[in-house]
């Protein structure tokens, strides 16, 4: 495995670590992967650490080039990010397809992968990659995959219980609408993988049932999973992040399975 680690966009001190499989040749050609770009959650002021390389290496071991991207959240000295997650979510998307040869990636088959808020970003990047305020190219995923994620500010969905929209926006969530992921659905967004526990106390079920309606409503290619009971940040269930849960544990291999066949990826 080859490690590394890049500043995907200037101006920020958002850092992008790469897990890269060494080279094999196969038929005298460098043999290309896809790739899966994880962003951890965190509620937009801080980044949990269990939903990084666990995951990264998660991915890896089934043949995937993975990285993982620490973007800028709320801290003393930045109170509200506002965009700039984001964007350096789609500049680390261009990053990697512009440097797939460099990689061995298929750069046509990037996926992105976000846990609570960082799944809220991962479906940011896949509503508004051709949005006027991101300016980096080529940056629409081929593929989403939300874990309990963070969808919308309406009242419905319980921002209360979470707080990552203050984080992200400020007190008086100015600019929420554009935040509001299940609003900005297209036919365009990338067909999706989605799950969540029935009865997380943190980032409530209506989150993830909101934007797969809008999925639904636009026939995206959608696969949704809700497991009946577990708490929220479960990331991969199991003992590697100090986790116990076997049945949402499940959740990675019906993932891969998804994601395969999508890809038609075979390792």
């Amino acid at each position: 495995m080859k490690w590394m680690q890049v500043q995907p966009m200037e101006g920020s001190q958002a850092q992008l670590t790469a897990y890269i499989h060494e080279r094999e040749l196969g038929r005298g050609e460098c043999v290309k992967r896809p790739a899966v770009l994880i962003f951890p959650g965190g509620g937009y002021n801080s980044i949990s650490t269990r939903e990084m390389e666990p995951v990264a290496l998660a991915f890896f071991a089934r043949g995937y080039q993975a990285f993982v991207l620490k973007y800028t959240v709320s801290c003393p000295q930045i109170k509200a990010p506002g965009m700039l997650p984001l964007k350096e979510a789609a500049a680390s998307v261009a990053w990697i397809r512009n440097q797939s040869d460099m990689l061995d990636v298929q750069a046509d088959h990037i996926a992105v992968c976000g846990f609570s808020a960082g799944g809220h970003l991962a479906a940011s990047l896949a509503v508004h990659f051709d949005s006027d305020r991101l300016e980096f190219g080529n940056i629409r995923p081929d593929a989403a995959i939300l874990a309990y994620p963070v969808i919308s500010s309406k009242p419905q969905a319980q921002p209360q219980l979470h707080e990552s929209y203050k984080n992200l926006l400020g007190e008086g969530l100015e600019d929420a609408g554009y935040h509001n992921i299940e609003d900005h659905v297209s036919g365009q967004t990338p067909p999706s993988f989605v799950w969540h526990t029935f009865d997380d106390e943190l980032v409530v079920l209506e989150n993830s049932l909101m934007y797969v309606r809008a999925l639904n409503d636009h026939h995206v290619p959608t696969e949704y999973h809700v497991f009946g009971s577990g708490h929220h940040g479960l990331s991969m269930c199991g003992a590697e992040v100090g986790e116990d849960n076997p049945h949402c544990g499940s959740w990675f291999g019906l993932c891969i399975q998804w994601l395969d066949a999508l890809f038609d990826w075979k390792y």
